[in-house]
């Protein structure tokens, strides 16, 4: 009988360990993300973590030398935790560099009738369109002419660095909100120390007919 128990309880304490290492695996994993990616300005994320930590620690030291099957809801409580960070605190960090809704209830409050936001060498199309539900169209600089001939001023999504190109061609005034953050998530852009080098950026202008120029 003893023979026929061995394996069962090594197979058991086997499974406890992997159960163990999952859990340590997944806070570790929250520790560096918290620390390397999105420091917290606010002392309660970093004080929830360390809460997090030493209960999982306190159940560790209770659980040595415990009947198997005690280490099962460990993993679980650890794969629970790190869902709400993620949702809680490091999507929302992540979507706080794409421009596209806030963008966007700028374009609603400056067109709200317009159904076409053109777009002329702009890195954020997508997520302004998907926000907007209007059409974000890339256009060159021969159909923003034709666009501005036929229906007059128009906003305009682009970059700061095609400033000067467009207003070799048009009246272009900057809106109110200049700038706005946005980026892939990269390895160097989730670390927090090479993010800003990482970054780039979209202006939403209006461009017009440049006024003829004066004769001399």
């Amino acid at each position: 009988m003893e023979l026929s128990e061995r394996p069962s309880s090594a197979s058991g304490r086997t499974l406890d360990f992997l159960q163990v290492s999952a859990s340590g695996l997944v806070l570790s994993a929250t520790g560096v993300l918290l620390l390397l990616a999105f420091p917290p300005r606010s002392q309660l994320v970093p004080a929830l973590y360390l809460a997090l930590c030493a209960a999982f620690g306190a159940a560790f030291l209770r659980s040595l030398g415990a009947p198997l099957g005690r280490w099962v809801a460990l993993p679980m409580l650890a794969c629970w935790g790190f869902s709400l960070f993620f949702r809680l605190y490091f999507y929302p960090q992540l979507l706080s560099y794409q421009p596209g809704e806030e963008l966007v209830k700028l374009v609603r409050s400056l067109e709200p009738e317009g159904h076409l936001l053109p777009a002329f060498r702009a890195y954020c199309v997508r997520s302004v369109a998907f926000y907007s539900g209007r059409e974000v169209r890339r256009m060159d600089l021969g159909e923003l002419r034709k666009l501005v001939k036929t229906e007059g001023g128009r906003l305009l999504l682009t970059t700061p660095e095609s400033f000067a190109l467009l207003r070799e061609h048009f009246e272009v005034v900057p809106v109110k909100v200049l700038r706005f953050r946005t980026s892939k998530p990269t390895l160097k852009f989730l670390y927090h120390g090479t993010r800003p080098r990482t970054l780039k950026y979209a202006a939403l202008v209006r461009i017009s007919p440049r006024a003829p120029s004066a004769c001399p």
